[in-house]
């Protein structure tokens, strides 16, 4: 009889000034990336909204948050919002904010802090689109954002795959959607929070936490 899978890996580097947390999309037992097609995914376990489950469990809902999105998959959420200054002082934001690349058809949407309704929105709706590399920011306190230089970073790859470009960016924490995939770099004082939360969520899912090779703790460089 063959034993039942219950090890959800969860992969960890640190290298002092950010913590990375690359979460499997599938279960494993955390001595490679599980490719199997045999081996159960989270869609499996969790159910369709396993990552905005994921989600809940890495973003603080006391945040202003900023989404990185496909401007279709943001009209699909309803969110709306009026169009967003070039700066922006975090702590001012009491409705959604937009701006909207046409050319690129992609959204940045700015969400005001403890908005239950619109994080809701995106908890559902980021990663739908799994063509697409997705990123959540959430601010630091006293953040003033200058929106074109976080659009600027967002789309170019080279840049949210280099974690010393990460490290540089002025978030309490990023989170990137791709391939599937959930990666989340944080403070390392935020990290022991962040992995007490997704160890509750494992067991409600009847599953146990395990390491993940640290090669899989952030989106990995282009060869």
């Amino acid at each position: 009889m063959t034993e039942r899978i219950d090890g959800w890996p969860v992969s960890v580097l640190s290298d002092g000034e950010r913590t990375y947390l690359g979460v499997f999309d599938r279960l494993g037992d955390g001595r490679s990336y599980p490719a199997s097609d045999t081996v159960p995914t989270l869609e499996e376990i969790g159910g369709d909204d396993w990552s905005g489950e994921v989600l809940a469990q890495l973003l603080p809902a006391e945040r202003v948050w900023a989404w990185w999105t496909r401007t279709a998959v943001h009209r699909n959420t309803g969110l709306g919002g009026e169009r967003a200054p070039a700066a922006v002082d975090v702590s001012t934001i009491s409705r959604p904010l937009v701006r909207r690349l046409l050319l690129e058809r992609m959204t940045l949407a700015i969400l005001p802090a403890a908005d239950s309704g619109a994080q809701a929105s995106v908890l559902e709706w980021a990663g739908v689109d799994t063509d697409l590399a997705e990123q959540v920011w959430t601010a630091p306190d006293g953040a003033r954002w200058n929106l074109d230089e976080i659009v600027s970073w967002c789309q170019v790859p080279e840049q949210w795959r280099d974690r010393s470009s990460v490290t540089r960016q002025p978030a309490e924490r990023i989170v990137t959607l791709f391939d599937s995939q959930i990666f989340c770099a944080l403070a390392p004082p935020a990290a022991k929070e962040a992995m007490k939360r997704l160890e509750t969520l494992a067991r409600r899912w009847g599953l146990r936490v395990v390491p993940g090779p640290p090669e899989y703790a952030w989106v990995a460089p282009l060869r």
